[in-house]
């Protein structure tokens, strides 16, 4: 349990993550850790199908979840007074959801998610290459190798006892942290805590070793054809893991090479060959090892060789040159003022403590 009293405003943001994420799931059943991202709204027997929400959205709150690689994350926000009806909803459904999953609820959800599936990927514009992007990182056995969205002949050959026994292993109090920030008394809140979640069951904490770094034996190229406008290269490198050293580092490199018209890379490709419409680069920050990954937006076809050429240039001066003073403090200046602005949002700011933690 994380708590920030924070009574500026008269709102409090709970934040709930478990420890299960696409990393977590077993072979030959990928998309489960979001199947079930979508199943926990399902309703249990006190809470029936919809009443999560409705009780919330009634009293002008609101919930979200998420799945990623290393956990899946629920969230709810409203008013102070709120607070112990939040935590009653997300005991309930940790103590009882499991049993309240019917064969009828996982078939609707099943196909949500496989809808999902062909709308954000198969069928949207570069979005096959996502789903290829981690085959091709990550060897077969790898927790990364499978996207987080999942197989459609995963999601399809998954049985209620599959489904069931998945949240019986993971959904549990030793595999769950939850964070409170904002307008509430601390200790009040650890006897809330105490007396709603104390009863159920610890069950047993998941492995925690890490698999060994992902490497490639060489540099691999891959053209994949798609009905889209413009070109776009994608490059992705293995890079070190979430706070390791080297992890922040790339966040400014990132800054340095696309973030705004006077970057090396947007001024070169955007504006002055004026070859490419955008190009964007980010840290993929994550347990097992990062990626780091640079899009390029091509103008046309016939520039692709000048920008690869363009983007292995930068990417010699960043090693073999040093980054000036001017550069180096607009990228931590502009990093900064995103990550403070990040932090005055409640619900952000519980989920940073829980992914901190």
């Amino acid at each position: 349990l994380i708590l920030q009293e924070d009574h500026g405003l008269p709102l409090v943001a709970v934040s709930v993550f478990y420890r299960v994420g696409s990393a977590h799931e077993p072979a030959g059943r990928s998309g489960f850790a979001h199947l079930f991202e979508h199943l926990m709204f399902t309703g249990t027997e006190r809470v029936p199908d919809g009443g999560f929400d409705e009780i919330l959205e009634a009293s002008g709150a609101w919930s979200y979840a998420s799945t990623a690689e290393d956990y899946t994350e629920y969230h709810e926000g409203g008013r102070g007074l709120l607070l112990p009806t939040m935590l009653w909803l997300e005991a309930d459904r940790m103590e009882a959801l499991g049993d309240a999953v019917t064969q009828e609820k996982l078939d609707i959800q099943r196909e949500v998610v496989r809808n999902e599936r062909r709308e954000g990927y198969d069928n949207a514009p570069y979005g096959p290459a996502e789903i290829v992007l981690y085959e091709r990182l990550y060897p077969r056995g790898h927790p990364y190798h499978e996207h987080v969205i999942g197989s459609h002949e995963d999601l399809q050959k998954a049985s209620l006892e599959d489904v069931r026994s998945f949240f019986a292993r993971t959904y549990v109090p030793s595999n769950a942290s939850i964070a409170i920030v904002g307008d509430f008394d601390t200790e009040p809140t650890i006897a809330l805590v105490e007396r709603l979640f104390e009863s159920l069951p610890r069950g047993e904490a998941l492995p925690a070793g890490p698999p060994r770094p992902a490497t490639l034996e060489r540099a691999e190229r891959l053209s994949l054809r798609d009905d889209v406008r413009l070109p776009r290269i994608t490059s992705a490198w293995h890079t070190p893991a979430l706070s390791a050293d080297g992890d922040a580092d790339l966040d400014l490199v990132a800054a340095v090479l696309t973030d705004g018209k006077s970057s090396r890379l947007g001024w070169r490709l955007v504006h002055e060959e004026a070859i490419a419409t955008e190009v964007v680069a980010w840290q993929e920050s994550r347990r097992y090892g990062s990626i780091f990954r640079m899009d390029v937006q091509v103008a046309d076809v016939a520039y692709l060789d000048r920008v690869e050429e363009i983007v292995r240039e930068e990417l010699q001066a960043m090693r073999t040159t040093e980054v000036s003073s001017e550069e180096l403090d607009r990228a931590r200046a502009s990093y900064l003022h995103d990550e403070l602005s990040l932090r005055q949002g409640l619900v952000e700011r519980a989920e940073l403590l829980n992914l901190y933690d």
